[in-house]
C-alpha cells in the first residue's frame, strides 16, 4: 500500500529541496501529484505492473479486421488497457488455443489486409483514445473467442489518495518522481545525479524481483515492443 502524501514528501526531501522533517504543501503539492500521475502514466505504458495484468474472453460475434475495446460502446467492453500482453484464438470452448503473434501497427498496416475469414496468424494495437484498436491480418470467424491479456491501468492518484501496489513499487514512485522534481526545482546536478542512479536501481529491483517470481513484464514468446504506446517511459 502507497500513501501518495508520503510519496510527495519524501520525492522533496530526496534531493534536498525540503529539509528531513518539513513536509511539502500549496502548489508544491499540486504540482507533484500531476508530475506522479505523469510517471504512473509512463509506467504503465512499459507493463512494469505485471500484478495489474487482467485475462478477458470476447465471443466474436461480427467477423471484420479491426476491433475497438475499452468502453461502453466497444465491440470488447472492458477497461480500455494500456498495453496488451497476448491475445489467443480458439476456434471453440474446447480447441486449443492459437497465439497469435503482435506487431508493430505499422507493420500489419502496410500488409494488404485479408478480406477471407478464418484464423489470423497477427494482431496489432492501433493507440487511439478513449477506445483501443485492435487489428487482425485474417478475420476471425463468427463464433470465435478471443482470449486478450492484458495491463490495466494504474489510475491517477491525488495528494490524499492511496494505492494498492506491492511495497518495493515504493522507491520507483519516490526516485522517479524526485527526477522530475530535480528538473523543475533546478537542483544542482550532484543531487539531481544521485537521484537518478536511485531510479535506475529502484527499477532494476522491481524488474528483478519480477523475474524471480516468474512474471514476464512481456510473455517470453511475443518480445516485441508493440505496445499500445511504445515511447521507452522509463526514461532510462
Amino acid at each position: 500500500m502507497a500513501i501518495i502524501r508520503n510519496i510527495v514528501n519524501q520525492a522533496f526531501q530526496l534531493p534536498g529541496i525540503i529539509a528531513a522533517d518539513e513536509v511539502a504543501e500549496g502548489t508544491d503539492t499540486a504540482l507533484a501529484v500531476i508530475k506522479l500521475n505523469e510517471l504512473l502514466a509512463q509506467l504503465n505504458t512499459e507493463a512494469l505492473f505485471p500484478f495489474s495484468r487482467k485475462i478477458i474472453t470476447h465471443t466474436v460475434t461480427q467477423s471484420k479486421e479491426k476491433y475497438t475495446i475499452g468502453a461502453v460502446d466497444a465491440d470488447i467492453i472492458d477497461e480500455r488497457p494500456v498495453f496488451i500482453n497476448r491475445i489467443m484464438v480458439f476456434t471453440s470452448a474446447a480447441s486449443n488455443p492459437l497465439n497469435v503473434q503482435q506487431l508493430d501497427i505499422s507493420d500489419l498496416l502496410s500488409r494488404q489486409l485479408n478480406t477471407i475469414q478464418g484464423l489470423p496468424s497477427f494482431f496489432a494495437v492501433n493507440p487511439l483514445y478513449p477506445l483501443a484498436e485492435i487489428y487482425f491480418d485474417i478475420k476471425p470467424l463468427a463464433g470465435y473467442l478471443l482470449r486478450i491479456v492484458y495491463n490495466a491501468a494504474i489510475p491517477e492518484v491525488t495528494i490524499d489518495s492511496t494505492l494498492n501496489i506491492p511495497h518495493e513499487y515504493n522507491d520507483v514512485l519516490v526516485t522517479g518522481l524526485a527526477r522530475k522534481l530535480c528538473v523543475l526545482k533546478q537542483v544542482d546536478d550532484g543531487n539531481t545525479s544521485l537521484v537518478s542512479t536511485l531510479y535506475k536501481e529502484a527499477i532494476g529491483r522491481v524488474m528483478a524481483a519480477n523475474e524471480r517470481n516468474q512474471i514476464p513484464v512481456l510473455d517470453s514468446p511475443f518480445q516485441s515492443r508493440g505496445s499500445i504506446l511504445s515511447y521507452n517511459g522509463l526514461g532510462l
